[in-house]
């Protein structure tokens, strides 16, 4: 935690116990940086979810493409 990231670009479904969700939460909490979310899964479940774990972070539907996700991520960390 002695250099905590300036951003993170977070997938929402990681493959793991542990959801991209509820890893950005755990990354809010702890060291409060901006989160990006990427997904292929932008139904209203998954989307309310996000917005009810990590208000206002970006959330960007895959495929992303780089001038999307320079303003999210400036967007972000602004």
């Amino acid at each position: 935690m002695s250099n905590p990231p300036d951003v993170v670009v977070m997938d929402v479904y990681l493959g793991g116990a542990r959801t991209g969700i509820e890893t950005a939460r755990w990354l809010k909490e702890v060291c409060d940086v901006p989160i990006v979310f990427v997904t292929a899964h932008s139904d209203d479940s998954t989307l309310e979810r996000i917005h009810d774990v990590v208000p206002g972070a970006p959330v960007l539907s895959k495929p992303v493409y780089r001038d999307t996700l320079a303003h999210a991520v400036s967007e972000a960390v602004h």
